[in-house]
């Protein structure tokens, strides 16, 4: 058994994100909560409903017009999470993703936005 943790294996820090980050795409919009040069977690609400998930998201903070498009990536994890919305039927979710095959640019545009965007580690 692997005695390592999460944190242990990981190659990149992990940061909090601050302000409003979202990750978007064709079926799915979440809540950026922390970042590295690996991957991301965000917090969704789960719609039953929704169409078939594309494999690229994009990451926008609309206050301050920043947008990184077409992140290629994979699903490492996605449990059902605590909230304090008002309506407790709904199921709010946390996913965590793994970055695959980034462009040169999209990896420099990813520092860009940790620097600028994010704070407190992990």
């Amino acid at each position: 058994m692997n005695s390592q943790t999460k944190a242990e294996r990981r190659k990149h820090q992990r940061f909090q994100v601050a302000g409003n980050a979202f990750m978007v795409n064709s079926s799915l919009n979440g809540l950026i909560e922390n970042i590295s040069l690996d991957g991301l977690a965000f917090r969704y609400v789960d719609r039953k409903s929704r169409k078939q998930e594309t494999h690229f998201f994009d990451i926008v903070v609309d206050e301050e017009n920043f947008h990184l498009d077409h992140l290629p990536y994979k699903v490492i994890a996605d449990k059902e999470t605590t909230h304090n919305c008002p309506d407790p039927s709904l199921i709010v979710k946390k996913r965590s993703v793994q970055f695959t095959h980034l462009s040169p640019n999209q990896k420099e545009q990813l520092v860009y936005f940790i620097k600028h965007y994010a704070a407190d580690p992990v």
